[in-house]
């Protein structure tokens, strides 16, 4: 009978150790897929980040160029012959 007792506390050790286990494999888990979406936003936010600065410095290039545009043809219609050309 004595030996029943032991089967019977060794097996209650097993399914005790057994379902802890579980539940620390189950957290760790959980934990990793809730860093990869964390990750996930992270870098979508700062992609985001990126695009619009793009557009900002895209829309600085067109200014620059728009600009440099209006300083040359200003030059040119300044100049002698082409205003000679232009009456």
């Amino acid at each position: 009978m004595d030996g029943d007792v032991k089967k019977w506390a060794i097996s209650a050790k097993t399914i005790v150790s057994t379902i802890a286990s579980f539940f620390v494999i189950m957290s760790a888990l959980v934990a990793a897929i809730g860093g990869c979406v964390g990750l996930y936003y992270g870098l979508a936010n700062r992609v985001t980040i990126l695009e619009a600065n793009s557009q900002h410095m895209g829309d600085d290039v067109k200014d620059i160029k728009a600009m440099l545009t209006q300083m040359v043809m200003n030059r040119v219609d300044n100049r002698a012959d082409v205003q000679r050309w232009a009456k």
